[in-house]
């Protein structure tokens, strides 16, 4: 029973790539077709659109063409536990990516305030946050207050231990890069900025400083 083979294009459906793509890992030797037919056309297997696969997953996990040659075309790699490695990298990062996506469905929820059909534990949430911001940072903030200052730098550590019981973990790194999408992204501003103007560098500051505190050394 001869192989199945694949031409050119239907290669690049199958995998999502470009037939160009398909052209540089040829012509740097990465991915070769094992066969032609008598037109000329370029064959490949399944062999080879498995190589194509790890080829991809490689470039997705961030190694370069040429780590991902190194690790294929090395005879001491055993390619099923190089497999089950990559799976593992990916469902890592699969965490990560929907985690992610909590953050932000979290922030939303917050941005668009209490709704009817909330969960009551987001309802108290939303309640604790307002009472964080209203009565607290908006406080400290007209008081001309510094941002590093301790009692400030507690309720930025308050607002992210509120992140982190209720919605998704939110490590103090996490926090800090909320503060840079507070500043740039309108909608948070002008949320934050309703409970004071100018509220949301102030409360930045104050989550980046409590972050390098929680970091700094002993």
């Amino acid at each position: 029973m001869h192989p199945r083979t694949y031409r050119i294009g239907e290669v690049a459906a199958l995998a999502g790539v470009s037939v160009r793509s398909l052209h540089h890992y040829e012509d740097i030797g990465l991915l070769c077709p094992s066969g032609r037919t008598a037109a000329g056309y370029r064959l490949y297997t399944d062999q080879d659109v498995l190589r194509l696969q790890q080829i991809l997953i490689g470039r997705r996990l961030g190694l370069s063409l040429e780590d991902v040659r190194r690790m294929l075309d090395d005879p001491e790699v055993d390619q099923r536990q190089l497999l089950l490695k990559q799976r593992q990298q990916l469902l890592q990062q699969a965490r990560a990516t929907a985690a992610m996506i909590r953050s932000i469905d979290a922030a939303l929820a917050f941005l668009n305030g209490q709704r009817s059909n909330e969960r009551p534990q987001h309802a108290v949430a939303t309640m604790d946050m307002k009472q964080i911001f209203d009565g607290a940072a908006a406080a400290a903030f007209q008081e001309e207050r510094r941002p590093d200052e301790v009692q400030v730098m507690d309720l930025a550590e308050q607002h992210r231990m509120l992140i982190d019981r209720w919605f998704y973990p939110c490590s103090s790194q996490m926090h800090a890069g909320f503060a840079a999408m507070y500043e740039a992204d309108r909608r948070f501003a002008d949320n934050i900025d309703r409970y004071a103007a100018g509220l949301t560098v102030f409360w930045s500051a104050a989550i980046r400083a409590n972050a390098a505190r929680s970091t700094a050394p002993m």
